[in-house]
């Protein structure tokens, strides 16, 4: 748990996902900055990415994120399994 300048309490979560076989070769062919589309998702639901990194083997990206709540970061997983290029999400 962190508490912000402004008091209030924030905790961070680790998010894995892993994309289908599909997208990874999407972003092969078609490099983008998927903190682009992801940042916004996130702060609508009051959170903030602190860290993101790629990996290897069965998960394709780890992200470090803050939440005010356990709800708002239950929420970002549905919302990435609902976007179609996932296969699998998991809050850790």
């Amino acid at each position: 748990m962190l508490l912000t300048n402004r008091g209030c309490q924030v905790d961070s979560y680790a998010i894995i996902v892993q994309y289908t076989a599909e997208y990874r070769c999407d972003l092969i062919k078609n490099p983008s900055n998927r903190l682009a589309v992801v940042n916004p998702l996130v702060e609508e639901l009051g959170g903030k990415v602190k860290s993101a990194w790629l990996s290897h083997g069965p998960w394709d990206v780890l992200l470090i994120i803050e939440f005010p709540s356990y709800t708002a970061a239950s929420a970002i997983t549905s919302a990435f399994q609902a976007g179609g290029v996932t296969s699998q999400v998991d809050l850790v």
